[in-house]
This record gives structure tokens, sequence and C-alpha cells, in this order.
């Protein structure tokens, strides 16, 4: 709805005739502005292209508030020569954008041609937003540089589009004031344009306007300092206001500040259990804060009271913030960096787990991040050091890193590995393959082979596979020089084994005359030892005389020759000969005539041959008489006879005795 106001040269300062066609409340309206808050422009007002007089405010229209947008003029564009006001109000509860964009509609001279630069824009604006917030009654935007006018006019459009309407309609926005306001009125304005300053009305409010500059460094809260520059980015964006339904400036700054304004650094540990302010507005903050204190953020990681949105944003910076560092940096404390809160390691293993949870990438992040060189764990000893660690996210840094060089260099300079690096090694189903190639590496050097041997735990397959591989380098003194070196004895089992020649088989046992008759086995020794022939007769006659003849299974040779040996040696042979025994000699008998061991020399058959066979195997002292052999022989078998008799009558007795009972039970 736009209503024209005009003046005529003889009738004064009237209604155009269109004003008519209006609603009664809109005629009111304007003529309660143009009496109390936008009267008609100055005598020496002309209009100047690029300079539009306008005010914005709220009026009552009826029973409801209503944007009015007041373009003012004299002597061009349209004006009479007396000047004119055309009042633009908004249909219902449009907005005050919306008023402003009716106007341009209407009257094209409005449009800014221009536009002031981001930075004079930018002061323009914070100047009008500092003085809602502080709640300055009246101001004047200052503008350093470009067209003052248009600097206003931008300036005021976009605060007042982000303002909350109940706010900004509080004041009356002009783009410069045509008359010094009178007290009390609150208006924010623009700078009167220089071209003005001159003139009749200028100078009174060239007085007002040096009064009430918003140029001085705005002061305040540090929370109305911040919803400052955040309002003056929204204006500069262009966006609308976020809180239209505010009443007063300070629900809106508490709205503001609540909702939208964003966190800064400091603020991040007052909100870390609050997931909704900090993921949502707070990222940028809690990005710049895990990068100023890492150790305050992996405290704040491991933390209970730390929501877990917030957790995840945490953790994601922090491992971005390890990947932006120098290669030689450790900022978020990798192995084996000393741990800046308790068990560290093990959340950092869940972090990485929980952000690559694909082994492959896995494995990527670690080679690119933890093993490159530079990196904390691009040292194979500090791999091995926290093989445990690495293995709680199977990864298996020695198949991703075989460090076969460094191995073979630590064999080849100590002639032994680390306890660390021998149970990482131990650990793996690739450890004889790993060795194989250290021994490969190493010419197969057989202290290092030896030494090899002892730390796996398969040292046959180990050994093996070497042996395979290893052709034509292993040779009987490679042999002889590896097992100097304390193999272990498997190994040193299947080399051996496989180039040593096998030990000749065991002689046969000998093999011993069987036994023969007595007249063959005389035959035999009279072969083997004939000057001992003669005697070989005496030697059957004895054997016939204790054995009452040929023994059934016969004697050897050697026993004969034995029983030849006592013969000459003690004058008698032994009573018996067990089969296949040698007797020993026997003991010397004692005498019956003088009671003492033999002091002559014994009988020999060499010595007297022609001796009875009676006397033959007796000693040279006083002979045995036979009579009384024949007498303890009848003795012996008379005392035999009695004990038999003496078993028959008890027997006789027994059996008497048990038929007296049988028959008495009966």
């Amino acid at each position: 709805m736009t209503v024209l106001w005009w003046g005529l040269s003889a009738g004064g300062f009237q209604a155009a005739p269109a004003n008519q066609q209006a609603a009664p409340g809109y005629n009111t309206a304007a003529l309660a502005l143009l009496q109390n808050h936008t009267p008609q422009p100055p005598e020496s007002l002309r209009t100047i292209p690029g300079y539009p007089a306008l005010s914005l405010l709220t009026t009552a229209v009826g029973n409801d508030q209503r944007w009015c947008l007041v373009y003012r003029g004299r002597n061009g564009e349209g004006f009479a020569r007396a000047g004119g006001c055309r009042f633009v109000f908004a249909d219902g509860p449009d907005s005050a954008d919306a008023v402003w964009a009716t106007a341009i509609d209407e009257f094209p001279e409005l449009v800014i041609n221009h536009h002031p630069t981001s930075a004079v824009f930018a002061a323009a604006c914070r100047q009008l937003v500092h003085a809602v917030l502080t709640d300055t009654t009246q101001g004047v935007i200052e503008a350093t540089s470009g067209n003052p006018t248009a600097t206003a006019i931008t300036a005021i459009r976009a605060v007042v589009r982000v303002l909350p309407p109940a706010v900004a309609g509080l004041y009356r926005w002009d783009s410069f004031a045509l008359t010094r306001p009178p007290r009390g009125v609150r208006i924010l304005a623009g700078a009167l344009p220089r071209e003005y300053s001159s003139t009749d009305f200028g100078t009174p409010v060239t007085a007002w306007e040096s009064q009430h500059s918003l140029a001085t460094t705005p002061t305040g809260t540090l929370h109305d300092d911040r919803v400052v520059e955040w309002l003056v980015q929204q204006a500069a964006s262009g966006a609308d206001c976020v809180a239209p339904h505010a009443q007063s400036m300070a629900e809106f700054v508490r709205i503001v500040h609540n909702d939208y304004l964003p966190i800064l650094v400091d603020d991040v540990p007052q909100y870390l259990s609050h997931p909704s302010v900090l993921v949502t507005r707070g990222r940028r903050a809690l990005q710049e804060w895990a990068e100023r204190a890492p150790v305050e953020a992996m405290k704040a990681v491991v933390s209970a009271q730390t929501s877990d949105a917030v957790r995840s944003e945490l953790t994601y910076e922090l491992l971005e913030l390890h990947t932006a560092a120098p290669a030689a940096s450790n900022p978020i404390a990798f192995p084996p960096a000393r741990q800046p809160v308790p068990n560290w390691s093990q959340h950092l293993a869940a972090i990485i787990m929980a952000n690559y949870p694909d082994l492959g990438d896995r494995q990527h992040y670690l080679l690119q991040e933890a093993f490159s060189p530079g990196r904390p764990l691009s040292r194979f000893e500090d791999r091995c050091d926290f093989d445990d660690w690495l293995l709680e996210m199977d990864v298996d840094h020695i198949a991703l890193m075989t460090p076969i060089p460094v191995i073979a260099d630590e064999i080849a300079v100590n002639h032994s590995l680390p306890q660390p690096w021998v149970k990482a090694l131990r650990r793996r189903t690739s450890c004889e393959a790993v060795l194989r190639d250290v021994a490969a590496y190493l010419q197969y050097e057989p202290a290092a082979v030896a030494y090899m041997t002892t730390i796996t735990r398969k040292p046959d397959v180990l050994i093996r596979d070497i042996d395979d591989e290893a052709v034509g380098s292993i040779t009987p003194s490679w042999i002889a020089s590896f097992e100097s070196f304390q193999p272990h004895p498997v190994a040193a089992q299947y080399l051996g084994a496989k180039y040593r020649p096998a030990p000749p088989p065991p002689p046969p046992p000998p093999v011993t005359s069987p036994a023969r008759p007595v007249a063959q086995a005389a035959e035999g020794v009279a072969t083997a030892r004939p000057a001992q022939a003669p005697n070989l007769d005496s030697v059957i006659d004895h054997l016939k005389r204790i054995e009452g003849g040929t023994r059934p299974e016969g004697i050897t040779p050697d026993e004969a020759c034995v029983i030849l040996d006592e013969l000459a040696n003690h004058g008698s042979a032994p009573p018996a000969i067990p089969p296949g025994a040698v007797p020993k000699p026997p003991a010397p008998k004692r005498s019956r005539a003088r009671g003492g061991y033999p002091n002559k020399e014994p009988w020999h058959p060499a010595q007297n041959p022609e001796l009875p066979s009676s006397k033959r195997f007796a000693t040279n002292e006083e002979p045995i008489d036979e009579a009384e052999l024949t007498t303890a022989a009848r003795l012996r078998q008379f005392a035999a006879a009695g004990y038999a008799v003496l078993y028959f009558v008890i027997g006789l007795l027994i059996g008497f005795a048990i038929a007296w009972i049988f028959t008495g039970m009966g």
C-alpha cells in the first residue's frame, strides 16, 4: 500500500487526491508521521541523485503496528517544488525488508549503485548493532570513505533484517537526518551528505551528529562483543533474523549466545558434556582446542564426563592433528612416547580401530603415520617393544615391513638378537621364513645359522628350508663349523644324518664251536696243541671217571684246553665242567698227613705218566686208602636206608590217625 503526499503552490502541503482510495487507517497513520516524525522537507533541501532521504520506522495503523518507509524529497525526482513525502506501508505483518523491496520496485531511484566496500559496510553494521545492544538512544553512523548515504542505507537494511521486529521497531532508521531529532526520539541515522552541510538545515544537524557519533570503539561484556561480530557476519551474508519472536534485545542475545553463537576455544571445556553445542556450533573451536592443548584433549577423550558425540569428534581431530604434524613430532603420544594419560596407549589403539575398522585401512594408516621414516614407530626395535600393542589391532608389523637387513646386521654384530625381537619373531608363523631370508642375506654364515636354530620354535623346518636353498653351501667343513657354535640338537641331527656316511655295521657275534664228544674234543686239542697231545689220555680218563662216561652234550675244544691248563698248573683237573663255561682253578687241598697246604710242586702227567690211575689225581703227599672210601660209601647207604624206614613208619602213623578221626566222626 502506497500513500502519496505532496505540496501544492496555493493550497500548501496537502494529501494527493489518490490517497482517497487508501483505507482510512493508512491516511491517519501517514498524517501522524508527517506531523510528528517525518515533516515536510526544508526549503534548502534539493534532491541530489544518490542521496535519497529515507526513514524506516513502525507506526500504528488502526490497532496494528506496521512498517513504513518514508521517502522525502524536493525539486526533482518526481517531487514538486514545495517538496513531497511518499509513505510506503507494509500490507499486514510483513517484515521491514519486504517494505523496502516494495519501495524499490515503485521508486527505481532508490536502487543503490554505489555499494560500500566490505570493510566499510562491516564497520557501519558493527556501529548499528552495538548501538542496539547498548541501548543507545540516538546515534550517527560514521563512514570513513565512499558515499555515506549509500553506506547507511545498505547497513540499515541488512541490520534491521537480522534483528527481531520488536527490537528494530524501537528505532527510526534514517539514511540521514533532515532535522535535529528531538530529545527522547530513538533514531539511528547515516551521516549528512557534505553537499547539505552548508544549508540552513545542515548546520544544526551537523552539530547534533558530532555529539552522537557511533564511531567510538564498542565496549561491553564479552558476550555482547561476540554477539556483535556474529550479527555483523549474519548481516553481511544477507541472513534473516534467527529469533523473530524475541521481544527484547536481552532475550535475543541470550538465544543467540546459547543456540547460535560460535564457541570459542576457551569455552570448549565447559561444553564437553553438551554435544548439541560443540558438535553443531563448536567444531572449529574443538579443532583449535585439540591443536592447542592435545594433552587436555586426550584427558577429555578418556573422561567419563565427555559425551559420546564430543568424544568421537575429539578422536577424529586428534588423529587429524597427528597426520598434519611434522614427521619428527608426536603430538598425540604414539608409543614409545611417555603416556600423558594413564593407559593412553590402549585408548589410542581403540581410537584407531574405531576410526579404521577395516584391517587394510588400519594397516595403511599405521604404515603412513606410525611406521614411515621419522614417525614414532619407524624403528624395528620400537615396534618389537610394542608388539603386543600392535597385535591388539591385528597388525603384524613384521609382515608389513620385513626388516631382513636390520635383523641380519644385529646378528652379524652382536651374534644374538634382543629378547623382544626374539619374542616378536617366535609368536609368528612366518618366523622360519624370515630367518631363512636372514640366513640368505648373511650368505649362510655357520655361526648365524646355528644361532637362528636356537630361537625358532621349529628348528627342523628352518634347517630344512636353509638346506633346500643353500645349494652347494652345506659341506662337511661347514657342518663342522656349524656344530661348533652349539646349534639346536634337532638341526645338527638333521644335517649329520643327511651328509655324514653311515657307520659300519657291528661285527657279527663270535661263533663258538658246538659241543662235541670227548673223543672229538681231544682230537681238536691234539690238532691245536700238538705238544700236549700225550696228556689227552689222562684228560679223557679223568672225564670218564668223574662223569661216568662221555657227557651226553660233550665238551668243546676250549674246555678241553682249560683242563690241560689245569693239569699243567696244579696237577689236577676240576671235578666237573659246566657246558660252555670255563672253570676257575680249584682251591688247594689241605693235606691229611701234615695238616697244611701242599708245599711241593703238584703232579703233572707229563712228569710221571706211568702213575697208576688210582694215584694220578692225588698230590705227592700220603695217598688216600680206597678201603676208607668204600666204607664211607657204605655208611652213607645205611644212613639213607635208615631215613627211608623212619619216613615210612611216620607216614603209617599219620595214615592210621586220619582214618581213626574220620571213623569216629562217622
